[in-house]
């Protein structure tokens, strides 16, 4: 089960229960606002960045240089965050 929750996420094992929780019709509802965010975000981004080949360019371009080293540090540390929970699953 471990490696399950490593390899595929624990919001997708706990979806199930939140369903069940929540009751159907809720929580269809809640995914599909769910979906609705998430697709009209990354249609914002794409439409944001233009011909921008990284993302990075486009917090450069907007917000400027500070903007564009959080950004990369975000990422870097989603990165370690991630590998020391694998880690530290997999010990």
């Amino acid at each position: 089960f471990t490696c399950w929750n490593t390899m595929i996420g624990s919001g997708v094992v706990s979806v199930p229960y939140a369903f069940d929780s929540s009751g159907l019709l809720l929580g269809l509802i809640v995914c599909i606002v769910g979906v609705v965010c998430s697709t009209r975000t990354c249609i914002l981004i794409i439409r944001t960045a233009g011909t921008d080949s990284e993302y990075f360019e486009t917090l450069f371009k907007y917000w400027g240089k500070w903007a564009y080293y959080l950004g990369a540090i975000s990422t870097l540390l989603i990165f370690v965050a991630a590998v020391c929970s694998y880690v530290i699953l997999m010990s």
